[in-house]
């Protein structure tokens, strides 16, 4: 006759195949959400990318405007908030605030830049 296991053994080792696969799963899953992610904000033309030429077209916009708006200070804003974007070591939320504040020195710094008889368009 053949030894057989007792049906509680069978369940209590079917309950732990089943609660490490969807362990197993679940980990599996949330790495590769986590990688995407990754990729979306890292990668080529990721959001860091993004967010380094948006601060690289700030930079471009505070010089010019310093040819012609010599000390104001909407350019320094423009330059301070252009720089964070840039910056490797600021977090994503610091970034986005710089960004918000860029976004509004940029209309700034133009309509004042428009206005001006030196700039030409």
């Amino acid at each position: 006759m053949k030894p057989k296991l007792p049906i509680w053994l069978c369940v209590l080792i079917s309950l732990a195949l089943v609660a490490f696969g969807l362990l197993f799963g679940t980990a599996r899953g949330f790495l590769d959400e986590r990688k995407q992610v990754e990729a979306l904000l890292q990668g080529e033309n990721g959001l860091q990318s993004v967010l380094a030429y948006r601060g690289s077209d700030g930079q471009n916009l505070s010089v010019v405007a310093q040819r012609h708006l010599t000390g104001d200070t909407d350019v320094g804003s423009l330059r301070s908030a252009a720089l964070t974007l840039k910056s490797a070591a600021v977090t994503l939320t610091e970034k986005k605030e710089a960004d918000e504040k860029l976004q509004a020195a940029v209309q700034a710094v133009t309509e004042k830049l428009n206005q001006t008889a030196t700039y030409q368009t």
